[in-house]
């Protein structure tokens, strides 16, 4: 059964971190869905897509109460055409990436999946040959054990008045994402 929908909040209207479902309605085990992707990441640069990927998707699945130790990854690269040396360069960049912070994460990728060559070519107003390719995206989904559904964390905020931390460090970090497209700070 589902414990955690992809949609939270009081309304069901905002993201949840990650999908939470009891597959044996008899035990309180459960796994934790979630996927990271930031396709304008990898205009920049797709070795950090792909390391940012992977860390959202972690993150989200322990956000809700995976298991660190008990998840796996998949991959599924979406490319143009790799006969062009950039092209292949960019793609090789990001394979290696999911290597590395795979090994460093301690998380195995159990499946994955490309299509690549997603290009189109056309007739422009000058008749003229032109070819638009997809951005070089990634999708990254994890799927975690959580051993107690009922301790399944939402990311909603739960009354007026909840405090809102922020871990880590922070540094001016904010190119490729979404926050810095909608503000026009790139």
């Amino acid at each position: 059964g589902s414990v955690v929908k992809p949609l939270v909040g009081v309304q069901n209207d905002g993201p949840s971190d990650a999908a939470v479902v009891r597959p044996d309605l008899t035990s309180t085990r459960g796994l934790v869905i979630s996927c990271g992707m930031n396709p304008r990441y990898g205009d920049l640069n797709t070795h950090w897509m792909a390391a940012s990927a992977i860390d959202e998707a972690l993150r989200n699945c322990v956000a809700v109460g995976a298991d660190p130790a008990k998840i796996a990854i998949l991959d599924n690269f979406c490319w143009g055409n790799t006969d062009r040396p950039e092209t292949l360069g960019s793609l090789v960049a990001a394979a290696l990436a999911c290597k590395e912070f795979s090994v460093a994460y301690g998380t195995p990728f159990i499946s994955g999946k490309d299509s690549l060559y997603n290009e189109y070519s056309f007739e422009n107003e000058q008749g003229e040959k032109e070819t638009v390719a997809i951005p070089a995206s990634l999708l990254i989904s994890a799927i975690g054990q959580i051993a107690d559904v009922s301790h399944a964390v939402t990311m909603d905020v739960k009354s007026p008045g909840n405090r809102i931390f922020l871990v880590g460090t922070t540094h001016d970090e904010l190119g490729g994402s979404h926050f810095a497209l909608v503000n026009r700070l790139e």
